[in-house]
């Protein structure tokens, strides 16, 4: 079944981490929900089977690569980005190009 899901982005974000998500999830946004908790929502086909996947967040001035990668390889994994507290957080799904 197509739906959409959302998954909890909690606390202070590890710069990336594996998230379980059905095989072709597809990212759709990035927010803060009534909690005031983060959130990723994704497009997702409830019958495929789970996926390791790697989230990366970012605040505003950290380094995000250095050396080889440049800035255009990670257009494609960014998703959104969303403020908690003081900070300004931006999400990318997948690795970058």
């Amino acid at each position: 079944m197509i739906t959409v899901w959302k998954y909890p982005l909690e606390g202070r974000p590890p710069r990336d981490f594996m998230l379980s998500l059905p095989a072709g999830a597809r990212p759709l946004y990035v927010g803060v929900d009534i909690h005031f908790t983060p959130h990723l929502w994704c497009l997702v086909d409830s019958e495929q089977p789970p996926v390791s996947t790697r989230v990366w967040i970012f605040g505003t001035g950290e380094t995000i690569a250095e050396g080889g990668i440049l800035a255009s390889a990670w257009g494609d994994a960014y998703v959104g980005s969303y403020t908690l507290g003081p900070f300004l957080w931006h999400v990318f799904v997948g690795e970058p190009r």
